[in-house]
């Protein structure tokens, strides 16, 4: 197992546990750049290519940041589609009568069923 020391431990243990530890290393090695490192409840820290957010567990539902980062996912997914305002309003459109063309066609037979099962007599 290797690990990544944060910023509140000093640099030094990773050559002091590198035969109990190997491969593991420093934020600072990674050239991380802590930001608000003085909030008691999450830190927030940039690399090159990755964001990593620490939350305390004992502040927030583990729920709230997955559905933090579904929205953050749909987001990525909108900005990189192609598809227009009034593409998407219209694709819903003929989403919509074709639905309907085929539950209009189940709606009459049950009525018609229906319908012949009452006695009026």
């Amino acid at each position: 197992m290797k690990l990544l020391f944060d910023q509140n431990l000093s640099r030094k243990l990773v050559n002091r546990l590198a035969d109990i530890f190997p491969n593991s290393s420093h934020v600072q090695f990674h050239g991380l750049l802590e930001i608000m490192s003085n909030n008691p409840y999450y830190n927030l820290s940039v690399d090159e290519e990755n964001i990593i957010i620490k939350i305390d567990k004992k502040v927030i539902d583990y729920q709230q940041p997955a559905q933090l980062l579904n929205h953050i996912e749909l987001k990525s997914i909108s900005q990189r589609s192609q598809l227009t305002e009034e593409a998407a309003a219209e694709l819903a459109n003929e989403i919509d009568s074709t639905v309907w063309s085929q539950v209009k066609s189940k709606l009459s037979r049950v009525n018609c069923d229906w319908t012949k099962s009452i006695d009026y007599s």
